[in-house]
């Protein structure tokens, strides 16, 4: 790992409910724009930094109760690599409002990737804490910082509720078919340029054309999906949905037909995200629901409404069991093969290969059964292989770095009693010859000493447990690796502990995508193998 420490990661981040006004607009850029400049102002006052690099990660309207933010992420995971060396934010809030993780970053997540940490407004620096985060005060504000969050969630869901009773529109985003109005951002009104497709979902499963037969409509006509759609007129940002096979989906198409706003209707309190009920999000029964009639124009009447949602909804449904834990996909279109009888064979193939909106690309996706499991199989046991000699070389690295730090800490202690005892003849010495300035000089050397050695056995201590924690992990791995590796029936619940996902393309050609566990952070990243069969 290359570590560069003169690089600074300013962190900036302005949650939903950060700065409202009381018109319920609120000036985002502004808000980001004040933190980026008191931190670049900051940066500027501070000798040392004149030579340092900035990289700079931004959340822009993510909580602060969750670490699930992408610019958060990026930054932590630049620290692991080594590529940053101090973090600054505006206040502790900024990095995180729940104060168990955050004291979590800053006792131990941080030191141990030598990270200096500074928070401006709490004129915090964690290099001028000896090693500690700056004791109760900063333990106090996490804390309130943590409740403030929760009182704010609490006040902010009642004001909704009371907005969204009186027919306001409340959800961050439209619902397609729908832009907000300009002159009032609480109003829908109908996009003209959306709204015939809505209408077209709605008459073909009035007629009764089924779910997956409206989504090959649209995808063979090339109807961009809501996400795409809305990213081409910056209604949400590219980074919003990341597919790499954007497409109509069954579920797509089963969330609008559900849908009362389509029919003029506002319904809120559908779902309950809020941090007072310990869960990120939860569905609330039809009976907590808040509908409001007539409160915007409509795209279809109530009577298509309800045909369609009684052609669609009323189907005994399939069972499910036939893919329950899915591992291989259709490179093209990402849908899961299945592998159904085909002739004398059993092949996987993909769907929308086949019937009246086939795709050629996906046509091209059909491989024997008995080829590509023989193939995943194969693979697997050369990649365990693989990560057996790299596990075994880490646990050793790990197991030689701990027995180097016990013996260092062993050291340490040795020298510190060694110091200690000394300073009782020090103080003898002086009582016989009553030299006190020598006794004092003497004495505050090896004071300095003594709390130079406590730091650094504080260091040693802190990096042993981590190479017992690597080295538990390394053990853990093997394990799993060593039952993969030895399976010799197709089991995807067992190689999805080592694979993401097999992407075909095509019979002479898949992708498979490995899960590369981590044995420091304990995270998984990806590794893509080509096999061409």
């Amino acid at each position: 790992m290359i570590e560069n420490k003169k690089v600074i990661g300013c962190y900036i981040r302005l949650s939903e409910d950060d700065d409202e006004i009381a018109s319920g607009i609120k000036d985002e850029s502004n808000s980001v724009s004040a933190q980026r400049q008191l931190i670049r102002m900051y940066i500027d006052g501070v000798g040392e930094f004149k030579t340092y690099g900035i990289k700079e990660y931004v959340d822009d309207g993510y909580t602060g109760t969750t670490f699930t933010r992408p610019g958060y992420e990026q930054m932590i995971g630049d620290a692991k690599k080594g590529e940053i060396g101090v973090i600054i934010v505006k206040d502790f809030s900024r990095l995180g409002r729940d104060h168990l993780e955050t004291g979590n970053l800053l006792e131990r997540i941080f030191p141990l990737l030598g990270i200096r940490f500074i928070s401006i407004n709490d004129t915090y620096d964690s290099a001028e804490c000896d090693g500690m985060t700056g004791g109760l005060n900063v333990a106090l504000k996490n804390i309130m910082n943590s409740m403030y969050s929760r009182d704010l969630s609490c006040k902010v869901r009642s004001a909704m509720r009371t907005r969204a009773k009186s027919g306001q529109y409340m959800a961050a985003r439209v619902a397609y078919g729908y832009l907000k109005d300009p002159e009032d951002i609480h109003h829908l009104i109908v996009d003209e340029e959306t709204a015939p497709i809505v209408r077209k979902i709605f008459d073909l499963a009035a007629e009764g054309k089924n779910k997956k037969w409206i989504c090959g409509y649209l995808n063979s006509n090339g109807i961009p999906t809501p996400s795409q759609y809305m990213v081409s007129k910056g209604l949400i940002p590219a980074a919003h949905r990341n597919q790499k096979h954007p497409r109509w989906t069954v579920t797509t198409i089963s969330d609008m037909l559900r849908n009362q706003i389509y029919k003029g209707n506002t319904c809120w309190n559908k779902s309950e995200r809020n941090i007072s009920t310990g869960k990120r999000q939860i569905n609330n029964s039809p009976g907590e629901w808040i509908i409001v009639e007539d409160t915007h124009e409509a795209i279809i009447s109530g009577e298509l409404f309800e045909q369609a949602n009684k052609m669609a909804f009323t189907r005994k449904k399939k069972s499910n069991t036939s893919n329950p834990c899915p591992l291989i996909y259709c490179a093209h279109c990402g849908r899961t093969l299945a592998a159904p009888k085909d002739g004398n064979h059993i092949r996987y193939r993909c769907m929308n290969g086949y019937g009246e909106f086939a795709e050629e690309a996906c046509s091209r996706v059909r491989i024997k059964r008995v080829n590509l499991e023989g193939t995943i199989l194969e693979n697997v046991k050369l990649m365990a292989k693989l990560y057996m000699e790299k596990l075994s070389q880490k646990r050793n690295a790990d197991s030689s770095e701990a027995i180097t730090l016990s013996d260092k800490i062993t050291n340490m202690k040795r020298e510190a009693e060694r110091i200690s005892a000394g300073k009782a003849g020090l103080y003898e010495e002086y009582r016989d010859n009553g030299d006190r300035k020598t006794y004092i000089e003497n004495k505050a050397k090896a004071d300095a000493r003594l709390s130079e050695i406590q730091k650094e056995i504080e260091i040693f201590e802190r990096e042993l447990e981590q190479a017992k924690l690597n080295e538990e992990k390394s053990s853990k791995a093997k394990e799993v690796i060593t039952e993969v590796g030895t399976i010799e029936k197709f089991d995807k619940v067992q190689l999805k502990k080592i694979i993401d996902r097999v992407e075909v393309y095509s019979a002479d050609r898949i992708e498979i995508i490995w899960k590369t566990p981590d044995p420091l952070f304990g995270s998984v990243s990806a590794e893509v193998g080509h096999v061409d069969l």
